[in-house]
């Protein structure tokens, strides 16, 4: 063999002796781990001020393995190894303490760092709490069935801005004492609105109904709009949800520096200016941009669907005003009809007005 081939050969069996003795890392399972990484306590009692629970950390290297430090996630945790040092083989005992507040939901984690690998341990602790019945009482009023109560007949969630995404939820309880199964129906729902409603309740048990909004894609729809989402217990009657949303321009351009702030009359004005035709009457008022910046009218929509609104100008500098004309046909109108105006613009403080036109 020449000189040359043997240093090479001497290198590579020098490269697989110092690979096999790196025990493993960098790759594969790691060799310091827990016995199990997440305590999942259930429903707890709402009574429950502390939830404490010991993980084992084990040592399946050659080497002793030091534990550096733990790191938390919260005030409300505590955290303890109940020695500094894991000999191969050993285990180490991580105590893990967390006080609890009035949280329905318990989702806590720590971070424990070790000097054999690179990535920390971590470590859950998750929980339920489960509501009394005074509680379920005083906060959850409306029913969605003989056991099923919601805090509320409404979903409210804040304006939806062009091109953001954005959520509102609210909480669902089981307020009798056997399990039960949740059923929920919604129809004529855009494709920007989706509903996530929990399927199973335990005795006592909260559950969220997360609602999402994705207008991160152009979409028609402006102004104000009411979705309503049917919930109740399995194979019985369902109940209303309402979900009012209020669809407005990209405010963004308007949180800073002058302002827009669209003036309309009050509501239930009592609009006398009018011109009675032989098939139509026709109102009108004004629209006033008292702030700064320039004021966008996105949509004018009435709530008589054979009502026609024009105006003369869509966009308004500061001090500037364009006029509103509303035409109802007169075979349309009712004695002391009111008629309801819907105004959407890029208003930061109220994006959507309303203008009561009386008749």
């Amino acid at each position: 063999m020449e000189a040359r081939d043997f240093r090479l050969l001497v290198i590579l069996l020098l490269f697989v002796s110092f690979s096999s003795c790196r025990h493993g890392r960098g790759g594969g399972e790691p060799l310091v781990y827990a016995e199990e990484e997440e305590w999942d306590a259930g429903l707890i009692d709402d009574t429950l001020r502390l939830l404490q629970h010991d993980f084992r950390i084990i040592n399946s290297s050659s080497d002793t393995c030091r534990v550096l430090r733990i790191d938390r996630t919260c005030g409300c945790i505590r955290a303890t190894a109940d020695r500094d040092e894991i000999l191969p083989g050993d285990t180490a005992v991580v105590n893990m303490v967390v006080e609890l507040d009035n949280s329905p939901y318990i989702d806590k984690e720590i971070y424990v760092y070790l000097s054999l690998q690179k990535e920390p341990v971590t470590l859950y602790i998750t929980a339920i709490r489960g509501l009394s019945d005074q509680k379920i009482q005083n906060q959850f009023h409306y029913p969605l069935g003989e056991n099923l109560r919601a805090l509320g007949t409404m979903i409210v969630p804040p304006f939806l801005e062009q091109g953001k995404t954005c959520g509102a939820f609210t909480n669902i309880v089981n307020a009798g004492k056997e399990p039960i199964e949740v059923e929920w129906e919604m129809e004529n729902a855009p494709q920007w609105l989706t509903v996530d409603v929990p399927s199973h309740l335990q005795p006592k048990e909260t559950g969220r109904i997360n609602v999402s909004f994705d207008l991160s894609e152009p979409c028609k729809e402006w102004g104000k709009h009411e979705y309503t989402l049917l919930v109740g217990e399995k194979g019985k009657k369902r109940y209303p949800l309402v979900i009012p949303a209020i669809v407005t321009p990209d405010l963004s351009a308007s949180a800073q520096g002058a302002r827009p702030q669209a003036y309309l009359p009050k509501t239930g004005y009592v609009l006398l200016d009018s011109e009675k035709q032989q098939t139509s009457v026709v109102k009108h008022f004004d629209i006033l941009n008292m702030g700064g910046g320039l004021l966008v009218i996105a949509d004018i929509t009435p709530s008589i669907p054979t009502a026609k609104c024009r105006l003369e100008k869509t966009e308004l500098p500061e001090r500037q005003k364009t006029r509103v004309f509303v035409e109802v046909p007169v075979k349309d109108l009712q004695r002391d009809s009111v008629m309801v105006i819907g105004i959407t613009t890029n208003d930061r403080n109220s994006p959507y007005k309303e203008v009561q036109v009386v008749y």
